[in-house]
């Protein structure tokens, strides 16, 4: 029997993981605490991704960290993704400031913006560049590795048209998709590691939870802020031009 090809495993192991955390971020009660919550699906989809790293590719669980990009990032990478992140986090603070409305941070904000940094910089990095993209550049082309990703990254984020509406919903989808090629290819760059687009990703996601808005300028700024993490991002294809070397999935084999 012709064993299972990258796509198919990689794939199906993906969906596998994604199932669990798509549920809970579904159901999970409205006042239960978001940091525990956190934690727990970091636990999980960390975890999980590496199980399946070291059972379906590599030998031993070094190489499965490694391969999943828990390596030394080139500080070219990391540069840019902070200067890149730089409009995001700006964006909402300088609006509110233009139309005198006041915003202030979340009571528990750093509790918030360690959850994010653990789900949507750590956990999603792990599962969606590290071990699906990192595994598809292996045999695809940059652009095709990285559409084949998307379509999973997005995929993920489908519960949100139930969650906080059909259009902000539909847009974050849209989004997401998007967001896949410039994170993995800060992730590419770095040398396939995880710091650069750990960053990005953390930025486009934590000053729209960690700010405490008013409701109308919430919904309001909802789009236009994702045009600004849109534009912003994708900068790192002028800005990172540092040269690309042999993966590290390539080197430990």
């Amino acid at each position: 029997m012709k064993a299972p090809n990258t796509l198919v495993k990689v794939y199906t192991a993906a969906i596998l993981i994604m199932l669990p955390l798509i549920v809970a971020a579904f159901f999970t009660p409205p006042d239960f605490p978001m940091l525990p919550r956190q934690i727990l699906l970091g636990v999980w989809g960390v975890g999980a991704t590496l199980v399946a790293e070291r059972w379906l590719f590599s030998r031993t669980w070094r190489q499965a960290g490694q391969a999943v990009g828990f390596v030394r990032t080139r500080l070219p990478a990391v540069a840019v993704a902070l200067l890149v992140s730089l409009p995001m986090w700006l964006f909402l603070p300088l609006l509110a400031w233009l139309q005198a409305t006041p915003i202030q941070l979340q009571p528990d904000w750093f509790a918030l913006l360690l959850g994010v940094m653990l789900v949507n910089g750590l956990t999603e990095e792990v599962l969606h560049r590290g071990f699906v993209f990192g595994h598809l550049q292996q045999e695809h082309s940059f652009s095709r590795a990285a559409t084949l990703s998307a379509l999973l990254f997005a995929a993920q984020h489908l519960y949100l048209i139930f969650t906080i509406g059909w259009l902000a919903g539909l847009a974050s989808v849209v989004l997401a998709a998007l967001l896949t090629f410039p994170l993995a290819y800060s992730y590419a760059r770095g040398g396939n590691s995880l710091s650069g687009p750990a960053i990005l990703h953390t930025s486009s996601n934590a000053p729209m939870i960690i700010l405490a808005l008013p409701p109308s300028f919430g919904a309001s700024v909802l789009v236009p802020y994702m045009g600004v993490v849109l534009v912003s991002i994708y900068l790192v294809f002028i800005l990172d031009r540092s040269p690309a070397r042999p993966t590290v999935k390539a080197m430990i084999r």
